[in-house]
This record gives structure tokens, sequence and C-alpha cells, in this order.
């Protein structure tokens, strides 16, 4: 356990994906799509957790298991909260 919440990195990955990646979809998409519920799904499914499907591709392909099981993992327990707090100020934009 220490392994996966002791890494500076995972964590800047993290917040990469789990915060960042919502508001520029949000940024991007926002002038090409017209219909909020649309709009929402788009920024609702770019701040989701990493996908666990990384971490089969990394062990096929010889890549370290390790650290995308931790993304993974982390990415997953983060987002209960991110996924609130970052979609809250979203989609209320749209509402």
């Amino acid at each position: 356990m220490r392994d996966i919440f002791g890494s500076g990195r995972m964590y800047l990955f993290s917040v990469f994906r789990l915060v960042v990646i919502p508001f520029a979809v949000w940024f991007v998409f926002r002038s090409f799509i017209a219909d909020p519920v649309i709009l929402g799904c788009t920024i609702i499914l770019g701040g989701l957790p990493s996908a666990s499907m990384a971490t089969l591709v990394s062990a096929k392909y010889g890549g370290n298991e390790w650290l995308a099981s931790q993304g993974v993992m982390l990415t997953t327990l983060l987002s209960a909260f991110t996924i609130p707090v970052v979609m809250y100020p979203l989609l209320s934009v749209l509402a």
C-alpha cells in the first residue's frame, strides 16, 4: 500500500487524469457540441479513472505492470472524491 500512495509521480498523473482532462474536454468540446446532455456525458467520460485494460496491455507487451496497476488503483480511489468535486462546476454551467 505504501508504494501506491508514496509516489509523487503517480499523484501528478492522477491529478492530470481526473482534474485537468475534464476541464480540457469542456474547453475544447463546448463549441462543437450543442446538446448539453452529450457534452455532459463527454466531460464525465473524460474524468473517469484509468481503465484496468492498461495493466493487461502492459503485461502483454512487456511494460511495467506494477506501475500500470498503481495508476489504476490510485485513480479509482481518488475518483470517488474528484468526480463530484470536478463535475459539479462543469455540469452546473451546462444547466
